[in-house]
């Protein structure tokens, strides 16, 4: 990623994976460019960092198949926010399904997520 814009540095993303490697590997990248990161292994656990957080998400990027609560209902929990975050959806399955967020296949280049979170936050 390019160093970080000014206007990066205020915005939080919440980082969903129940892949230790692959959330930490996200969370890095974006820390790096400048995002303020919080992270959770599954839905549940996302949905209580964001209440306990009190912070104000902007961004998520999940993973679709996760245990507990999986990433299509996380994603139907947080558009029925009065502030819904925008979604990355992650996949190792499937690059063709029709959701109303973005998709990035795993395994993916880094470049690839860092181009998805700038045209979504930055439009």
């Amino acid at each position: 990623m390019n160093p970080p814009a000014p206007q990066l540095l205020t915005l939080t993303v919440l980082v969903v994976d129940d892949d230790d490697a692959v959330r930490s590997i996200i969370a890095r990248e974006l820390e790096q460019a400048g995002f303020h990161v919080l992270t959770a292994g599954d839905g549940e656990e996302a949905l209580t960092v964001l209440k306990q957080s009190g912070m104000e998400v902007q961004l998520v990027v999940c993973d679709l198949l996760m245990p507990q609560l999986d990433g299509y209902e996380l994603g139907r929990r947080l558009a029925a926010l009065p502030n819904a975050p925008e979604i990355i959806y992650l996949s190792a399955f499937r690059s063709d399904l029709e959701l109303d967020y973005p998709v990035l296949t795993k395994p993916f280049h880094l470049a690839d997520l860092s181009a998805a979170v700038q045209r979504i936050l930055l439009k």
